[in-house]
């Protein structure tokens, strides 16, 4: 089988090592325009990340653990 995951080990091609469960909490990344929503499971917080200059412009605190990361447009 080439790249990806080891069907036996759970490593990835890359040797780091697969969550056990696709549904263990881990960081997730969304992109629009030019900033980038990354979560941070462990504090339970998301934050925003200008891409142009990698600060971080905004932090925001969930009232859960976060799993999935995904974004809308809303329009007036």
């Amino acid at each position: 089988m080439g790249g990806g995951m080891s069907p036996t080990s759970h490593e990835s091609a890359s040797g780091g090592a697969s969550p056990s469960s696709w549904r263990e909490p881990r960081p997730a990344l969304f992109v629009r325009g030019g900033t980038a929503y990354v979560t941070d499971p462990g504090k339970k917080e998301v934050h925003a990340v200008d891409l142009g200059t990698g600060e971080k412009t905004a932090t925001g605190t969930l009232p859960g653990v976060p799993n999935e990361l995904s974004g809308v447009v809303a329009e007036s």
